[in-house]
C-alpha cells in the first residue's frame, strides 16, 4: 500500500489550491459519463423487456444502481479517484494517514455525496470554508481529495 508523507498543517492551502474549481470539473465530467452508461443501459432494458413481452421489466431496477456503483469502485480502485476526478488531477486520500480511502469509507462518502445532492447541493458550499477544502461528505468519511501532483511532491513513503 502506498502511503504519502505527512505535510505540515500550514501546507494545507498549496496543497488544496485550485481543488474546489477542479472538483466541479470532475463532477461536470463524472455526471456525463453516469448519463451515458445510465442511456446504456436503459436501452438494453428497454429490448430485454420488447424481446421477452414485459418480463425484462426487472432490469430497469438496476437503475439507480448505476451512480452508486460508479462511485463506489472508482474511490475504492487503486485510482483513489472517479474518472472525472483523475482526469483534472485530483486523488482521495484518507485525511490521517494519506493513503487510499477504505472500501467503507468510499462508501460513507458516497452516501453522504447523495444525500447532500438530494439537499439541492447546499452542503457543497461548506468547502469553501472548511481547512483541505472538504465538504461534509468529506469530513464524515475521514478523507480528503488533493491535487495528485501536488501530493507527489510531498514525495512517497512505504507503508
Amino acid at each position: 500500500m502506498v502511503t504519502y508523507a505527512p505535510f505540515p498543517p500550514d501546507d494545507d492551502e498549496g496543497l488544496t489550491d485550485g481543488v474546489l474549481v477542479r472538483r466541479f470539473v470532475a463532477w461536470v465530467f463524472d455526471a456525463a459519463l453516469v448519463g451515458a452508461l445510465m442511456a446504456a443501459w436503459f436501452s438494453f432494458a428497454t429490448g430485454v423487456t420488447v424481446l421477452t413481452l414485459g418480463f425484462g421489466v426487472g432490469a430497469y431496477g438496476l437503475l439507480p444502481a448505476i451512480p452508486l456503483a460508479y462511485s463506489w469502485i472508482s474511490l475504492a480502485s487503486p485510482l483513489s479517484a472517479t474518472p472525472g476526478q483523475a482526469l483534472v488531477g485530483l486523488v482521495m486520500v484518507d485525511n490521517a494517514r494519506f493513503t487510499r480511502p477504505t472500501i467503507l469509507q468510499a462508501l460513507i462518502w458516497i452516501i453522504g455525496y447523495w444525500l447532500t445532492l438530494g439537499l439541492l447541493c447546499l452542503l457543497f458550499f461548506l468547502a469553501i470554508f472548511t481547512l483541505r477544502k472538504r465538504c461534509l461528505h468529506d469530513i464524515l468519511a475521514g478523507v480528503v481529495l488533493l491535487r495528485r501532483a501536488n501530493l507527489h511532491r510531498l514525495g512517497e513513503g512505504t507503508g
